[in-house]
């Protein structure tokens, strides 16, 4: 109801109030560093805000635009930082809950390397990217 056909929300999303906000990454990729550290500072500042309201409460949507595996995946990096949960676990639940969120290799890998020291699985796979390109799973 009332949504804008032109397929951008946000205007209608800033009518209700809803702060927001945008950390991009190419296409068929894992999320950089600095935009995982960008997501988990947006997620402390949402419950901060959170707690200082009469009723805390508060909820987030995180959306990729073009529907290639940014969400999930970015979600999986913060989910492992914040609770015990493994990214191949995590990877396990997005394709039964979310079938095909999950794109390309590289997201695939990047989750299943998700214990601990994200920097350096980052690092690790930021090089290897550098040099495959764009592959969608089959």
């Amino acid at each position: 109801k009332n949504l804008p056909a032109c397929g951008s929300y946000g205007s209608y999303f800033q009518s209700w109030v809803v702060q927001q906000a945008t950390l991009m990454f190419d296409d068929c990729t894992f999320p950089p560093p600095g935009t995982i550290k960008g997501f988990a500072l947006l997620m402390q500042d949402t419950v901060e805000s959170s707690s200082k309201l009469p009723e805390p409460c508060s909820s987030v949507a995180v959306h990729c635009t073009a529907g290639l595996g940014r969400t999930l995946t970015l979600l999986g990096s913060f989910a492992v930082q914040q609770f015990p949960i493994s990214g191949g676990a995590w990877l396990g639940w997005a394709r039964i809950c979310r079938p095909g969120s999950v794109q390309t290799r590289s997201q695939e890998r990047f989750l299943k390397m998700l214990q601990t020291g994200t920097e350096q699985v980052l690092n690790k796979l930021n090089r290897q990217e550098q040099n495959a390109g764009c592959c969608t799973l089959s």
